[in-house]
């Protein structure tokens, strides 16, 4: 489902506040999406 979100070009505060089915995985994920939110702020 990830994938067909990042496909559909979805906005990165609301793959934020998606439900994901496992927390390690949310984890992951919430990090790389805080990280690229940060990288676009700055450009």
């Amino acid at each position: 489902m990830l994938t067909l979100a990042v496909h559909a070009q979805t906005p990165i505060n609301v793959l934020q506040e998606m439900i994901y089915a496992y927390p390690t995985f949310h984890r992951a994920i919430q990090d790389a999406l805080e990280d690229l939110q940060h990288d676009t702020l700055q450009v």
